[in-house]
Order: C-alpha cells, then structure tokens, then sequence
C-alpha cells in the first residue's frame, strides 16, 4: 500500500496522514462492531477517538485512544449497569 501511494506521487506527510486516517476509521469500525453484536452489547454507541503519537519513552508509536460513551442495548431499552452484562 505504501509504495502505491509513493508511486501515486503522495509526499510523505500525505501518507502519513493517509495512515493515521486509516487507524482512526478502523478503530472505530471495530468498537462499533463489536459493541452492536448482539452476544456482546447488542447497541449502537456513541465514541470519541484520540490519537498519541509518542509512547511514553518518547519513542514515535502513533496509537487511538478511545472512550465510549453508555448506550443502551436494544433488549433492555436503557442502559444497563456493569454488573448485568
């Protein structure tokens, strides 16, 4: 995929920004997946993705965060507490 992109004329920056947009839409598709499957939460969820690109040994490893907001599962019709799933 990277040698398409540089052969596609991209500047280096651009496929970066081509990757970190790649990181954020499949984590995303991931916890929505997973969250609508009815043998997990069985619900649509609501999230907010962020990106670090620096580890904590201030190495470059470009990785999403994401928190998830409460939805409630379609069976109970409200959001059910921790302890029931």
């Amino acid at each position: 995929a990277l040698s398409v992109a540089y052969g596609a004329g991209l500047r280096a920056s651009e496929v970066i920004a081509l990757i970190y947009g790649l990181l954020f839409e499949i984590a995303a598709q991931a916890l929505h997946t997973i969250a609508a499957d009815p043998k997990h939460l069985g619900a649509r969820i609501g999230t907010t993705l962020v990106m670090h690109t620096w580890g904590s040994a201030l190495t470059h490893h470009p990785h999403v965060h994401g928190i998830v907001a409460p939805a409630a599962p379609r069976r109970y019709n409200r959001v059910p507490s921790v302890a029931s799933l």
